[in-house]
């Protein structure tokens, strides 16, 4: 447009996100039995997961986002994170802090999900799954990518298996600023509706900040998305791929090696 430009970071995020109500706050509340089941479940899933992806027919290469490598730094951090609600571990007993028990409880339905899916496309895709240039193979490279994503949030909302998500500061102070003011937690409840952008722009904007997929964001994701795009939202639109790996950007960029400049 012929307009102002309308720049990423988080003085314009105040103009283009309409303010989500704030979540009460969480404190002294423990998970469910039923997260406690969730959990349970899931750390069942990325143990199947593990023994699928481990498969030497796939030829997964050891390079990010590698899966067997996610699943097990997953399973070993979600096993030390729940710990305290199991009576077990240095910290049982410790009450949660802040939106701990929400932030869990988000986190482990979305890593059921995903582990779910997953391993159904094993069972769907058969001896698919050993083509790389398959459907069910891409879609198992997103699916990698996802489990990355929330790998890295969880470590950054449990360091060193201690929940620090209430203390996490945001890169830029005017960003960290605008999300304590504007919702005044580490997660929003849902996704924000984008104000300014309609149809495709909008749904590119909102699968740009939500990194995980789960219809909420994290302090982590939003910090994430102002680290990334300092850049005006018409060049991200039309630029960004939430989805592409290091090998499959190499392969696209390819056929342009030698042609400088474009």
């Amino acid at each position: 447009s012929g307009g102002k430009k309308r720049f990423v970071d988080g003085k314009i995020l105040d103009a283009c996100l309409k303010r989500a109500s704030k979540s009460p706050k969480l404190s002294s509340q423990f998970p469910t039995r039923e997260d406690l089941r969730l959990q349970e479940k899931a750390s069942k899933r990325l143990q199947k997961l593990k023994e699928l992806c481990t498969n030497a027919r796939l030829g997964l290469k050891n390079s990010p986002p590698y899966l067997p490598e996610l699943v097990r730094e997953t399973a070993t951090l979600l096993s030390q994170v729940w710990e305290p609600y199991k009576g077990l571990g240095p910290s049982a007993g410790l009450l949660p802090r802040g939106d701990e028990a929400k932030y869990l409880r988000v986190h482990i339905k979305n890593l059921l999900d995903k582990t779910d899916r997953a391993v159904l496309l094993f069972k769907d895709g058969k001896e698919r799954m050993f083509d790389e240039t398959s459907s069910h193979r891409r879609n198992l490279t997103k699916l990698s990518l996802l489990f990355s994503h929330m790998l890295w949030e969880l470590k950054a909302m449990f360091p060193g298996g201690y929940f620090q998500g209430d203390t996490f500061k945001v890169a830029k102070p005017e960003a960290d600023q605008f999300w304590r003011k504007s919702f005044d937690n580490m997660y929003v409840d849902h996704v924000c509706h984008v104000q300014g952008f309609e149809g495709m722009e909008s749904m590119a904007l909102k699968s740009t900040i939500d990194l995980t997929c789960n219809d909420h964001i994290s302090v982590f994701e939003f910090d994430t998305f102002i680290r990334l795009f300092q850049v005006s939202l018409e060049d991200v639109l039309e630029r960004y791929m939430a989805f592409l790996t290091y090998d499959q950007v190499v392969a696209r960029l390819e056929h342009c090696l030698h042609k400088p400049g474009r």
